[in-house]
């Protein structure tokens, strides 16, 4: 590490992965021993580096100068952060090269403290030495930048790529001459591409994220393609090109115009920057070669750059603008490579010059007398000097245009060039590399058009033959990377097209509303806005689907700027003058504040809600949960929605007290629920305290014990739930109660739980958590019995579907753990059961729901293992299942259950990433509102 603290850097030389630096706590010298061996003392303190605090150490049994970085207090809170610091240490020692940064030792203090012992430098970092010297002298540039090749070389040997070269990670020191030396900085991003399996886990915690510095990430970083060593090699030309100009070879104010650029931008020649290194051509081509877009047209490794750079140095470089005498026979020719690449394998980099150009090869066809003739004339030497004229102008006009990608001009100039040249190779590769530009401009149009007009399968199958045809290209990735949500764009407008061509009512509303949540769920809250403000003229309506709207959004993920909506509902809530609609919508404003975690909020929205609500039943005002049954069916989930309106069905719009009373008590329930949902148990319980009637107060009271039974605190869920008289909600508040003693690891008090309920379908459930637990703490024999008892009360559920809904509850914890051989009897009963359930839309229902249920445990298979790259197909059998789903959709009859249906599937469908079912899905539907709901539900699905 430097023996100078290091300089900041500007803002292009910010890792994107980096943090603000945490402040170091152990600024005293005499602290910072105490968590290091007695052989090492520390003497100052030198800077921040990565994740640790780096100081200047003496190893008194060597006598010699250490430098050691003690991992930071910020990164040990970091469950990861042990696991990332070690991977720098190792993947650091990984390298043993004069022109790598050293590691000596390695080790954890008493306390817990990881530290790593390098060796210390005394120098400074290239960042300081380009900012001293602005630009640097030629030749002392591509010797530092050799260095760094032969350094960089090594890495790659050992199956190293470093992610993050620039140049405050490039140490310069002196050697025993004093000449400049460099040391290569921080591997802790690098990543391992071949062998070293033991060393695997340096990169585990790095997978999929975007590593490395904007300014200096190659393209295929960018587009988060595979990487090799040819990244570092482009960052290594953006280095380059800094050094001899003083200057990026790209600037940008944003992260996003870096990166843009990187991947669109041609960057200019450094001459271009720097005129003062015009009269080394060879610069120019070294430079753009390092940077070329395409990793194959870079140099193939580093050492074969610094084999280069070592010929360049020897020769001092040769100036391209001083005439030299011709000497007879063949001359040398330094080129990128000692073997150059047949015709046709791709392009070859263009050749240096170091000499003047070689005389034209005579004519077969001319006598040494008619060519000696021709000379003395001056005839042949004037018309090659004028196709020389004519062929740069072909070329310049042909590289202006490849500049703007207008590359049907590049591709006629080339060719026209190609007809000029006395060697037509270079020409014809740009004409080659110009057709395939086209062609892929093409196949881009296509795609375009295809994502235009929803189609899915196109789209896919075009990128697919793209991605064999081109791997590793950046811009493909880019363009896979980006097509879901182009499609969730495109889709969202043709819904939104379909549905304003159905005739005002009921259905056009509810699907309106339902297009506005699925924009808050892709994360474009401004159009969900807009359209649930259209979507009806009541105010209250408008409140309900704003809040709802922000719900869907934070379940999908997409929480960054929320708060102005929370606000705006909340105060558009507050300002209507109906109390029931009032009550009604800061109601569902509060659980959008508990959605979003904001616990004041909801408590607040809760009490404003039943202020209204009161205040209805002082006026002899009925209230609803809604303020209208959904038409379609589809815009509610069987959740907490679901429980709501269930509570509130025995509500009337008729003036009598009794009726409105048992509304009012009917939302004052709904009330203490959300409040239980949000842990408000408090609240919760005082409100249920206003109930009179004995059903509404069971319900409630029931919530109430499951929030405190899901909070560990069983003593006062089984208080809550002795005060229950009715028999289903007090059976849900012990499953719960059951359910919570399990987790917590208290499974004899679990069992004596499970005595007390009586309701079989719970029972079955029961018994399939139970199963789990006994078998996670191995014993086999009680989780077989669970799993017999579970099959032997089957006979007691009445009814098909139920039966189904409780075998699932048993399977699910099974699979999710990985117990597939207990599952798997109970799997058998339950798709034996699918087939019993006469109602199509219910026995769609089923078979999605077991799909779903053995997809998620594959999925939570995959993630619980250390497998880095897998397959994201689905598994052949959710294939054939929804496949099978879409037969059993011709049996659904028209109404809501079929709306409902159809947007599920459509959801299952984008979920699986499956466009050729997307495409069978939409050549099935009967019209245009059916046709909307598919691409709400894809869009929900693939959002």
């Amino acid at each position: 590490m430097s023996g100078t603290d290091s300089a900041v850097g500007p803002r292009t030389d910010k890792p994107l992965t980096a943090m603000p630096s945490p402040t170091e706590t152990l600024t005293d010298i005499s602290e910072v021993s105490q968590f290091l061996p007695p052989r090492y003392q520390p003497m100052r303190k030198i800077g921040q580096g990565g994740m640790g605090t780096v100081y200047q150490c003496l190893d008194k049994a060597l006598e010699r100068q250490v430098a050691i970085k003690i991992m930071t207090d910020r990164y040990r809170s970091d469950p990861q952060g042990e696991r990332r610091f070690m991977r720098e240490a190792r993947a650091q020692a990984i390298v043993n090269h004069p022109n790598v940064a050293t590691v000596l030792n390695f080790g954890v203090s008493p306390e817990g403290r990881l530290f790593l012992v390098m060796e210390y430098l005394e120098g400074q970092d290239l960042r300081s030495m380009i900012r001293q010297e602005k630009v640097m002298e030629p030749l002392k540039a591509c010797e530092l930048l050799r260095q760094t090749c032969e350094g960089l070389e090594e890495a790659h040997n050992g199956g190293l790529v470093h992610r993050d070269l620039k140049p405050s990670n490039l140490m310069v020191v002196k050697d025993h001459r004093g000449a400049p030396w460099v040391k290569i900085l921080d591997l802790g991003l690098a990543k391992i591409i071949g062998g070293q399996t033991d060393l695997k886990s340096i990169t585990v915690d790095t997978a999929g994220l975007l590593i490395g510095t904007p300014a200096y990430m190659s393209p295929e970083q960018v587009a988060g393609a595979t990487v090799d060593g040819r990244a570092d090699i482009y960052s290594l030309g953006v280095v380059f090109f800094e050094m001899l100009t003083g200057h990026l070879p790209f600037e940008s104010e944003t992260m996003e115009g870096w990166l843009y650029q990187h991947l669109n931008t041609k960057p200019p020649p450094p001459s271009k920057v720097n005129p003062a290194i015009a009269r080394y051509p060879q610069l120019d081509q070294i430079v753009l070669w390092m940077i070329s877009k395409q990793p194959h047209e870079r140099p193939k490794t580093a050492g074969e750059l610094a084999v280069m750079l070592q010929r360049l140095i020897e020769r001092k470089l040769v100036d391209g603008t001083a005439p030299r005498a011709r000497k007879s026979g063949p001359r040398p020719a330094l080129s990128f490579e000692d073997n150059p690449p047949a015709r046709g394998s791709g392009p070859r980099p263009a050749m240096l010059i170091l000499n003047d150009l070689p005389p034209p090869p005579p004519d077969p066809g001319q006598t040494p007398e008619n060519a000696r003739k021709g000379e003395s004339s001056g005839g042949g030497t004037e018309i090659m000097r004028q196709r020389n004229m004519e062929y740069a102008q072909c070329a310049k006009a042909a590289e202006k245009a490849e500049s703007e990608r207008n590359w049907e001009d590049a591709l006629e100039a080339w060719q026209k060039a190609a007809g000029l040249a006395e060697d037509p190779d270079k020409a014809r590769e740009h004409a080659e590399v110009c057709r395939r530009e086209i062609s892929m401009q093409s196949q881009i149009a296509v795609v375009d058009e295809a994502v235009s007009t929803g189609s899915w399968e196109k789209a896919e199958h075009v990128l697919g033959r793209l991605s064999a045809a081109r791997p590793n290209d950046p811009r493909i990735e880019q363009m896979k990377a980006r097509l879901s949500r182009r499609l969730v764009v495109s889709w969202l407008k043709m819904a939104d097209d379909r549905i304003m061509a159905l005739p005002e009512g009921d259905l056009r509303q509810a699907l309106l509303e339902r297009l506005g949540i699925a924009h808050a769920q892709s994360g474009n809250m401004a159009e969900a806005l807009n359209i649930l403000q259209g979507a009806s003229r009541k105010i209250e309506s408008r409140v309900v689907g704003l809040a709802q709207a922000i719900v869907e959004a934070i379940h999908h993920g997409h929480t960054d700027g929320l708060r102005p909506y929370l606000e705006r509902a909340s105060a558009a809530a507050a300002s209507l003058t109906d109390p029931a609609e009032r009550g009604r919508a800061c109601l569902e404003v509060g659980l959008s504040y508990t959605a979003y975690g904001d616990q004041g909020g909801a408590a607040s929205a809760f009490q404003n809600a039943l202020a209204a609500y009161s205040e209805a039943h002082t006026k002899g005002i009925p209230m609803q949960a809604f303020s209208k049954k959904n038409t379609t069916g589809m815009l509610r989930r069987p959740s907490a929605e679901m429980m709501r309106s269930i509570a509130l069905s025995t509500t009337t719009n008729i003036n009598s007290p009794k009726s409105v009373k048992a509304s009012w008590e009917s939302a004052i329930g709904v009330v203490a629920q959300a409040q239980a949902d949000a842990g408000l148990v408090e609240d919760s319980l005082a409100t249920a305290a206003m109930i009179e009637d004995p059903w509404t107060l069971s319900h409630s009271l029931s919530q109430v014990a499951q929030v405190l039974a899901k909070t560990g605190r069983s003593v006062e869920a089984e208080r809550v739930t002795a005060q229950i008289t009715f028999s289903l909600p007090k059976t849900q508040a012990l499953r719960a109660l059951a359910v919570s003693r399990i987790y917590r690891g208290d499974l004899n008090g679990a069992e004596e739980t499970f005595k007390n309920i009586n309701t079989p379908s719970d029972r079955i459930q029961l018994q399939g958590l139970l199963a789990t637990a006994w078998a996670l703490r191995g014993d086999k024999g009680r989780a077989e019995f669970r799993v017999a008892e579970a099959i032997k009360s089957i006979s007691d559920v009445v009814g098909a579907r139920s039966r189904f809904q409780a075998l699932v509850g048993a399977i699910e914890p099974l699979l999710n753990a990985g117990f597939h051989d207990l599952a798997e009897p109970l799997v058998r009963e339950a798709s034996k059961l699918v087939d019993l359930i006469d109602d199509a839309a219910e026995r769609l229902r089923s078979l999605l729901q077991m799909a779903q249920v053995q997809e998620n445990a594959r999925s939570a298979r995959f993630s619980a293992t250390r497998t880095m790259v897998f397959s994201n197909q689905p598994a052949p059998a959710l294939i054939d299942v929804l496949r099978r789903a879409l037969v059993i959709l011709r049996q659904v009859r028209p109404g809501p259950d079929r709306f409902e249906c159809v947007e599920r599937l459509a959801y299952n469908i984008g979920t699986a990433s499956m466009p050729v079912l997307a495409s069978e899905l939409l050549g099935a539907c009967r019209d245009e509102a059916e046709g909307a709901v598919i691409y709400i539900g894809l869009s929900s699905g693939v959002a």
